[in-house]
């Protein structure tokens, strides 16, 4: 059995089956392409030559430059497309080696001859690689094709500046007739030097080569369906007028493909047998909530077929009528459901209100002839000491995330602890945002007087300027109007805080910030007329993070899609903080 080297998705993790194509020297070899030789640790200190030669039997050398693939050190923000495998790939540097924690891959990138045939000699060792051939791509010189794709950061285009996923382009642009674009790291940027950007490139070429490789063998068996894997790989799909990429994103789904694609141990005609069962796979459709509220539950729906569908939405309540929602082929629907009823418990204390009881609503879906349910959470959690701590800080869904149904939690180094509590006769909010000790040196400068903005909505632009900083928005409302709080407030690591929406009429809003190396602490004490609105009615809150040096917005509770107003139909948890102890007698 020959298994390419799946660097994109399974190099670095050692539980992975081990890659059988390196154990037995036979990588793949496409002629006309770039073969990728994974290499074993080096003994001792002896250093990393920056490249090696490899003989053919007719004596010709080919000369490569060695790779080093290890785990991103700070990885993007999630984006839509951006690829999961979270890894780089630089120059090799003499001292590199794998380290508890830190692992990393030596690979020999080289361009092999049109005509390369049988064994290749590397040192003391025979390769005995699985030659394949190419197909022609008639487009690839001169000025008369048609133009190139360009490769921008869009979310029904692939990573841009990932050279594991350099294929899809390559097939996006056979899909499109259109000539691919050049490969990362074939112009040298600023961050990229002229060793580092040619493994870049070469590795991207490896991919691009197998994955046509793969793709032109099965066309030639079944014309038919080579054209449903490149439309697998590249689909992309609408979602609210929006055009998105709603291909297959899993790492390991399409790493079994290209296994499959490339596998010569089995009969051709078994193996076109499963690679339908693989593409056939694709077609399960994905339920995710958006959000949830006390009042209503947002969903977003994932229709990657290539046929329509309908879901019937109910609660799994007596004579209940569901609500139907259209999915049409290969796209992402949003569609939001209102909460049943509630019952009402009496109130605990003579005075008090009545409550909603604090219990979930389960939510059962039906599309065709499967069912799924989600337990949606109670409509209001009661509150008492020490106080609510919200839950963990997620950055918006990717596409690999909603396919795997993964929350997109930020990394540690960048999380947030935050609870409401009461403390000496006051209600407040405690925050800690953690941060990469080199944002520390971020310094906007002295606070200022806070700004108050008389406005019943906040503004997405005051929102989204906060990009790139290190600040948190308290959103605080009811479950009346999820798009009109009744206040948010910003606050930075330094500089000035604002109130974008709401007043502080009797000047009683205290921030108290301390900063330390790797976080920084807010301490909010909110105004007493806050405090009064609080204690009337249910509230629902929710934390906007945004960070140093990064394009992100990160929510709690709750996950959004990423091209999402931050500002509209903001997931808030509804807190019930009527049951704590010494509140003022109403």
């Amino acid at each position: 059995m020959v298994l390419v080297g799946l660097f994109g998705s399974c190099l670095l993790d050692r539980t992975a089956p081990a890659d059988e194509a390196a154990e037995s020297l036979r990588p793949m070899a496409p002629r006309g392409g770039v073969m990728m030789v994974p290499l074993p640790p080096r003994d001792g200190n002896a250093p990393w030559p920056a490249e090696l030669t490899l003989t053919l039997n007719d004596d010709r050398q080919l000369t490569g430059p060695i790779g080093w693939i290890t785990p991103q050190t700070h990885p993007e923000p999630i984006r839509w497309t951006r690829d999961p495998r979270h890894l780089s790939i630089r120059a090799i540097r003499p001292d590199d080696r794998a380290h508890p924690g830190r692992p990393g891959q030596a690979v020999l990138l080289v361009e092999l001859p049109p005509d390369g045939d049988g064994p290749l000699h590397l040192g003391g060792r025979t390769l005995r690689p699985i030659w394949v051939d190419l197909p022609e791509r008639p487009d690839a010189d001169g000025d008369g094709g048609p133009p190139h794709l360009e490769r921008l950061r869009r979310d029904d285009r692939p990573d841009p500046d990932s050279p594991f996923e350099y294929w899809r382009w390559v097939l996006l642009a056979e899909r499109l007739e259109r000539r691919p674009p050049p490969p990362p790291g074939s112009t040298v940027r600023h961050d990229l030097d002229r060793a580092d950007g040619e493994v870049v490139s070469l590795l991207a070429r490896h991919y691009a080569d197998l994955w046509r490789a793969g793709i032109h063998r099965v066309e030639r068996q079944r014309g038919d369906l080579g054209s449903l894997l490149r439309d697998r790989l590249t689909w992309t799909g609408d979602a609210n007028s929006r055009r998105i990429a709603l291909w297959v994103a899993d790492p390991a789904e399409t790493s079994r493909l290209l296994n499959l694609l490339l596998r010569r141990d089995r009969p051709i005609e078994r193996l076109m047998d499963e690679v339908q069962d693989w593409s056939d796979a694709q077609d399960q459709i994905i339920i995710r909530i958006e959000y949830e509220t006390a009042t209503e539950v947002g969903l977003a729906i994932l229709n990657p077929a290539f046929r329509r569908a309908v879901a019937f939405l109910r609660w799994d309540r007596p004579n209940e009528i569901p609500l139907a929602v259209e999915l049409p082929p290969g796209s992402l629907t949003q569609t939001r459901i209102d909460r049943p009823a509630g019952e009402l418990r009496p109130p605990s204390i003579p005075g008090q209100r009545v409550r909603p009881a604090a219990r979930p609503d389960e939510l059962i879906i039906s599309i065709g002839d499967r069912t799924h349910t989600s337990t949606i959470g109670p409509r209001a959690i009661a509150v008492h000491p020490p106080g609510f701590v919200f839950p963990t800080l997620r950055e918006p869904f990717s596409l690999y995330a909603i396919q795997r149904g993964l929350p997109a939690e930020v990394p540690p180094h960048r999380d947030l602890l935050a609870q409401v509590r009461r403390r000496e006769g006051r209600w407040e909010l405690y925050v800690e945002c953690r941060r990469p000790l080199e944002d520390a040196q971020r310094d906007r400068g002295p606070a200022e007087p806070d700004r108050a903005f008389a406005s019943d909505r906040p503004s997405a632009h005051a929102v989204e300027a906060l990009r790139g900083q290190e600040s948190f928005v308290l959103w605080i409302g009811d479950a009346s109007d999820l798009d009109r709080p009744r206040i948010v407030l910003t606050v930075p690591e330094t500089g000035a805080h604002e109130i974008l929406v709401g007043r502080d009429v009797e000047g009683e809003l205290e921030i108290h910030r301390r900063r330390y190396e790797d976080r920084w602490i807010a301490r909010v004490v909110l105004p007493d007329d806050w405090l009064d609105l609080l204690i009337d009615q249910t509230t629902s809150l929710a934390l906007l993070r945004t960070f140093a040096g990064r394009d992100a917005i990160a929510t709690t509770p709750g996950q959004r899609l990423p091209w999402t107003d931050p500002v509209r139909r903001v997931h808030t948890v509804p807190l019930d903080l009527t049951g704590w102890s010494d509140l003022p007698l109403r």
